[in-house]
């Protein structure tokens, strides 16, 4: 007997705790894994992105400081 079908066996015994359990475990399980996929994305915000290149000022800096040692 496989694994599903001994679940599905024992859910539907007709039990009345078993209905409770099962809806509760999912609930458990559900908001565990909604908890988890929050953490996923404030983590996901909080990595800072490392800029493509340098900026205009890094480019345009160097050249303004050899201009202003040339004038001395």
């Amino acid at each position: 007997m496989g694994m599903m079908s001994e679940f599905k066996e024992f859910a539907v015994k007709g039990n009345v705790v078993t209905p409770p359990i099962i809806k509760g475990a999912a609930f458990a399980i559900f908001m565990a894994v909604k908890s988890f996929n929050a953490m996923k994305k404030k983590e996901a915000v909080a990595t800072p992105v490392a800029p493509a290149g340098p900026s205009k000022e890094e480019v345009l800096l160097p050249g303004v400081r050899d201009l202003l040692k040339q004038q001395k």
